[in-house]
Order: structure tokens, then sequence, then C-alpha cells
């Protein structure tokens, strides 16, 4: 949810128009959780509602050589991966020939995004300059809107001949204490579902100023706080005390909101209280006989309510689409944080309210556990992780997402994060962070007869699998990580071929057709079709 400032609105307007007239590069660059992100949403949205423009967004641009920056950007304008025989002169070509194609032929204002263009090495942007050559008389045939972090500044400036193609260059900068107050009254309008909604007193805004300098993700993370607290105590007014309360009043709590490691839970003071008393409750009941007439899933009221808001929490902190799109001339871009998160305030207090008494018995309370503990005991055994891996220099989270499942999406992105509540921000990762990867799509085999596949590897450890597999891309993209697990041997790794062939001739004949280099560490073996294995080679 975009709050319409009077800067936002500005550099808004200066790249719709700079696009539209076909003016070839914008620059937005500003700090971390300065907004540069949903603002580039807020720009494709608009671009999206004309037929002429087809647009496309690079959301993290972390590629460790020229050659995969040049393969993605084929991806995104053709629609499909490049030949792998494909270099890096015949790339360009193609890429140009496709430009002024749609831009000549076809009329079409091309319009490339590409957001944390701080990771552009001077190598890549140096393709993008070539692109920008590409003009008539009065246009240009591509538009590259760049947004970045401050230091991209220096890049550019490193760089002159790329630095004079600028059209317009803008700075975001932090909220102001006024702009900060009326973010939060935007925002609050924006989901309240009746005229009725919490109100901020103005030394709680001016104290949620201070605390974040007026940055936009910061007074977000510590509304979302408060909003929590409020679904709790049930109260409809804010001040500077309430704040405090919600975000802890030491500089640990602070942190928690703030910092690289962030935990949303209940309160902990509440948390107790609302602990302490659903137990006191349970055990007078059954001390007396008079079991208490509750759902069954009122027994985990406290538990879920949590996962819950553990779960919309981190969504909304993550709320910066982290989801690439490929090419498109309709982009839905959405946001956790755009969808009508009025839920916080009023869904969970309805939440916890929906979950009081309604008639239940001695029995079905009992065959309730018994099935949780029999879920329980078979879940167990098969693994929840995959494993651990590193990122690599010049590589983000989601390169490895996609080496490790062959995918990408937001869902995908959140089941990491998930299983990592260490990252606070998706996009600023180190190298050499550690990751773990949760098991995803570990089925039985879907396939009745013998089906077979080519393999380049087989690990034990993930990490091995994916150095083998990173390795691999760059020669035969076609290659992808599968996996499987049984009570016997464990979890296991291959670096394979996407496609399952129905004989070994057939495998055969894929295999040949791979480099001779390649082919020399290549094998063929039957696909997983025991009941007994579970894999992701459906």
């Amino acid at each position: 949810m975009l709050y319409p400032s009077a800067q936002v609105k500005n550099c808004l307007r200066w790249l719709q128009i700079g696009v539209r007239l076909q003016r070839g590069l914008h620059v937005v660059t500003g700090g971390i959780g300065v907004g540069k992100t949903i603002l580039c949403r807020a720009l494709l949205n608009g671009l999206n509602s004309r037929s002429d423009i087809i647009s496309y967004l690079m959301l993290d641009p972390g590629f460790d050589s020229v050659t995969s920056f040049l393969r993605e950007l084929y991806v995104l304008f053709i629609g499909n991966e490049p030949n792998v025989s494909l270099d890096d002169r015949r790339l360009k070509e193609i890429l140009k020939r496709y430009v002024f194609s749609k831009a000549i032929n076809e009329n079409k204002n091309l319009v490339l995004v590409i957001d944390e263009a701080q990771k552009l090495s001077k190598e890549q942007l140096e393709v993008l300059r070539e692109l920008l050559n590409y003009e008539t008389n009065d246009k240009k045939l591509l538009q590259i809107v760049l947004f970045g972090q401050p230091e991209f500044s220096a890049t550019l400036d490193s760089m002159p001949n790329l630095r004079d193609r600028i059209n317009k260059a803008f700075v975001l900068t932090p909220f102001s204490k006024k702009d900060t107050d009326k973010c939060i009254h935007f925002r609050l309008r924006k989901v309240a579902s009746s005229a009725a909604y919490p109100q901020f007193s103005p030394a709680a805004t001016s104290y949620i100023h201070r605390l974040s300098k007026g940055y936009p993700r910061r007074i977000i993370a510590i509304c979302h706080e408060v909003m929590l607290l409020l679904a709790i105590t049930k109260e409809m007014k804010v001040s500077k005390t309430t704040v405090i309360e919600a975000i802890g009043k030491n500089r640990k709590g602070l942190r928690a909101v703030l910092g690289q490691r962030i935990t949303y839970i209940f309160n902990r003071r509440s948390a107790t209280v609302a602990c302490a008393s659903l137990l006191i409750v349970f055990l007078i009941a059954f001390s007396t006989g008079a079991i208490p007439q509750y759902k069954e899933k009122a027994f985990g009221l406290v538990s879920e309510v949590s996962q819950d808001i553990l779960h919309i929490a981190r969504t909304k902190m993550v709320g910066n689409t982290p989801e690439i799109i490929v090419s498109s001339q309709k982009h839905t871009v959405l946001a956790a944080d755009e969808k009508n998160s009025s839920e916080v305030v009023l869904g969970y207090r309805a939440k916890i309210e929906n979950l009081l008494p309604v008639e239940i018995t001695p029995h079905t309370v009992a065959k309730s556990i018994a099935n949780d503990v029999q879920k329980q005991s078979a879940e167990k055994q098969r693994p929840a992780l995959l494993g651990e891996a590193s990122v690599p220099r010049h590589a983000s989270i989601s390169y490895l997402i996609r080496l490790v499942y062959g995918d990408y999406s937001a869902k995908l992105l959140h089941d990491v994060l998930d299983a990592n509540p260490q990252l606070f921000d998706p996009n600023n990762i180190p190298a050499g962070t550690r990751i773990k990867f949760p098991v995803r799509n570990l089925l039985h085999p879907s396939q009745e007869a013998l089906q077979f596949i080519v393999v380049a590897a087989e690990e034990v450890v993930l990490q091995n699998a994916l150095d083998v597999l990173k390795k691999i891309k760059h020669k035969a993209p076609e290659f992808r990580l599968y996996y499987q697990w049984s009570s016997e041997s464990g979890l296991q790794f291959c670096v394979a071929m996407q496609s399952l062939y129905p004989t070994r001739a057939a495998a055969q004949q894929a295999m040949n057709k791979v480099s001779n280099t390649l082919q020399r560490e290549l094998f063929i073996i039957p696909a997983p079709n025991s009941e007994n294995i579970y894999t992701n080679i459906l």
C-alpha cells in the first residue's frame, strides 16, 4: 500500500512521463526500507494499464556473470530458455533484434524495470548501455528504470558514458514527522472495515517517527507490533505508552522490531497471562469433572493464533513482492501488505472470539488428541529440511531457491524464510550466509511404468549437490536437482536432466546431445517407483 507523499507523487509522475515519452534511462536511489520497491510496483501498475506498453521486471539482478545476466534478459524478453550454444555476442544480437522488432514493427513501448540495481556489475551495466544505443531520431526503443541503494550512485559516477544517458535521477529520503503521522492514518483508513479504527495520538506517532527515523518499512513494522497488541487488549487508542509496551521497553525490544533478527509473537506479558489463564481454566474444569464446552480447536488456541500472526507478520515485513516476474504484457504485482490488512486488528479479534464455547464431548476431545499424536508420529519419520547451503558471492536467495527447487515464487520464498527466522531482509543477505531449505513436494512417485533419468552426480549432502549443479548449469541449463528419501537410505540428492524418459535408449539419445566433455560424467538410472520411497521426481 503506497502512501502518496509529495516526493513519491513527484517521482512517480516524472517516471511515467519519461517512460511514455521514451526518454531511455531513469534511476531512483534510496536507503533500505525507504519505499523503492513499492514505488516500483506502483509504476508497473500504472504502465500496465496501457495497451501500447510491454513491461518487464527483474526483481533481483544478483548474477555471477554477464552471461547469466544476458540469459535472464533473454528469458524475460523472449519467454524461454536460450540455447546453451549461444555465446554473449549472439545473445546480445538476439535481444537487440527483439527490441527492434517490437518497438518498430509492432510500435510497442518496451520498459525494463530492475530493482536492487546496486547488485549489477559494471560489465552488466555496460550491457544495458548497449541496449540503450538502439534509438530513432526522437525516441529510445527500450526504456530502462533502475531502482537501487545509495551506493549505486557511486557506481554510475564511475561510468560517465552511462551516467550521461540518464534522463532523470531521483533520491528518495525518509519521511518527515508530518509524513509519518499522515502515513499511519492513511494506512489505517485504507484497511478499516468501518469508520471506527485505532487512533494514534500525536505523541505516539512522534515517538514512532523517532524510533523509525522516518523509514516507511520501519514505521510499518512498529505499527504492526502495535496492531498485534491491540488485537489482544481490544483497545482503540494508541499512546506513546502503548508503542513502548508493544515493542519492548529496552533496546532489545526495539532491535527485535528493527534489527536483523525479528520475532513476531504476542507481547510477552500478554502471552504469559493468556497461557496461564487458559491452563487454570482447564485444570479447574478437569478437577471438578465439568469439561468446558469448547471447540476442539480451542486446545490449540494460543499456538494457532501465534503461528498465524507469525506468518502474516513475516509476510508483511517481506512485503516487497519477492518474485521475479517473467515476460508478460500484464503484470499482476501483488504484495502481502497490499491485502486488506484490517484482519490484523479485527480478524484476530474475531478469530479469538470465534473459538469460544460450543458443545463437545470427552470422547471427541480424546479422539482429536489421538489423531494429532498419530499424525505427528507419521510426520516425524520424514525430514523437514533438505539441508543447508551458503549464499554465493554476487548471488541472491532467489538464485539459490531456483537452484534447489528448480523454480521460484513468493510462496517458495516465504517457506524458506519461515525456516530461517534470522533472515530479516531477503534482498540483503551477505555472501556466505547459511540458508536452511525445507522439504517440498516429497511424495510417492506418480509414474506406474519404469522410467529413466540422466544423472550427472549423486550426493548425500545438499551443499555438495548444489556445487555440482552450479558447475553444470553453465554448460547445460536443462539439469536440475532431484531428491528422494526412504527410511532405509535417508535423504539423497541427484543432479539430473529435468525430463523422464520411457526407455533407456531414449535417455541415451538425450544424453548424446550434450557436450562430449559433459557426456563422460553422465550415467542413466531408473527413476524411483517404489512405495517405500518419497521423491520430488514426479
